[in-house]
């Protein structure tokens, strides 16, 4: 009996040598229950890049950045990168603090004549690096967290866009202070506080710009294309929200105002018209573009009106099963059934 284990003994050895696993972390039996998980859940994801921003800046500046958000996340001291041009676009804040929010304030890059040299961009780090990356795997650890509470894989973008927007109303708050320290123009404070996506998520709290840019991160976690949109009112006023694609359709989602109007659906799904008349701008655009963009690029128009209903009440409750949202008009709980939903033009 002895010598038959000493014998299987060794013929495990020989294949787990063979199979090269020696130098590391083998967990038998366990990857998968991890793979089970993956089927139900969305884990983080590091490249996370809207499709709008892709159409305009394209796949050579998209390829610099993930390779920036792989150096990061390995705590290296530099990235593949093609051009100075590229990059310094690619520590540009409206694209590092949207698309890899730890890196705000965190990390920076070079002057580009001292930063660049023959395909290699130098990466700044302004903390210790093992604090970076303590903050990088806590923040990623928790985004896991949010997206394995709230968004299923199997939800469909309406369901996913409906599951995050419920998170953002739920737990985030306006930022009254913060918003009193940008009227009053103290730049450098509003700065100190570590403006961006990752302070929001960390306080739970935010100004437009902050909640509407980690509302389009988390959806983009999980596969929902989202971007920022700005606009400025007729009484000059600045406000950023939320453009959305889901089934091919665009859509505006403004989370901000659903947060400081107790869950109200009037600003969710919205397309271009109705989002004019309740914003009254006088200038919208999307966000991150820079003098490069033309108008022509990118369609942002929003023309279904396929949720208008939704935007009658009050948000209560959806039930997957059931493909109902559950809402409240003057005291009144409606159900509003989005199964098989066919579009209906704005215009009719």
């Amino acid at each position: 009996m002895t010598l038959k284990k000493g014998i299987v003994g060794i013929l495990l050895l020989i294949s787990l040598v063979a199979a090269g696993v020696f130098g590391r972390n083998v967990y038998f039996g366990y990857p998968k229950k991890i793979s089970a998980a993956c089927d139900v859940y969305y884990t983080f994801n590091p490249h996370v890049f809207p499709s709008k921003l892709y159409v305009v800046y394209g796949e050579e500046r998209q390829k610099a950045f993930f390779s920036l958000c792989d150096a990061l996340r390995a705590g290296e001291s530099s990235f593949e990168c093609s051009s100075q041009d590229i990059y310094e676009w690619c520590f540009r804040d409206d694209i590092i603090k949207e698309f890899f929010p730890v890196a705000q304030g965190y990390v920076s890059g070079y002057e580009p004549e001292i930063g660049y040299c023959d395909g290699k961009g130098m990466i700044k780090y302004n903390v210790p690096k093992y604090a970076f990356l303590e903050k990088e795997t806590a923040f990623e650890n928790d985004v896991t967290e949010v997206l394995r509470q709230y968004v299923r894989r199997d939800y469909s973008d309406f369901e996913k866009c409906l599951a995050l927007y419920d998170y953002i109303e739920k737990n985030y708050e306006y930022d009254y202070e913060e918003l009193d320290i940008i009227d009053k123009g103290n730049m450098d404070e509003f700065y100190a506080r570590g403006y961006g996506t990752y302070k929001t998520f960390m306080d739970k709290k935010g100004v437009c710009d902050e909640i509407s840019g980690l509302y389009d991160y988390l959806l983009l976690q999980c596969g929902v294309d989202a971007l920022k949109y700005n606009g400025i009112t007729v009484e000059d006023e600045k406000h950023a929200w939320s453009y959305v694609t889901i089934d091919g359709t665009g859509y505006h989602v403004d989370p901000t105002w659903g947060i400081t109007n107790d869950m109200c659906l009037k600003y969710f799904m919205m397309p271009s018209d109705v989002r004019g008349r309740v914003f009254m701008a006088k200038t919208v655009k999307p966000a991150y573009f820079g003098d490069e963009y033309e108008a022509d690029d990118v369609e942002f128009w929003a023309d279904d009106d396929r949720f208008a209903s939704l935007r009658e009440g009050t948000y209560l409750d959806y039930d997957v099963k059931r493909k109902v949202v559950c809402y409240e008009v003057d005291d009144e709980v409606k159900e509003f059934y989005y199964g098989n939903l066919k579009s209906v033009p704005v215009y009719g």
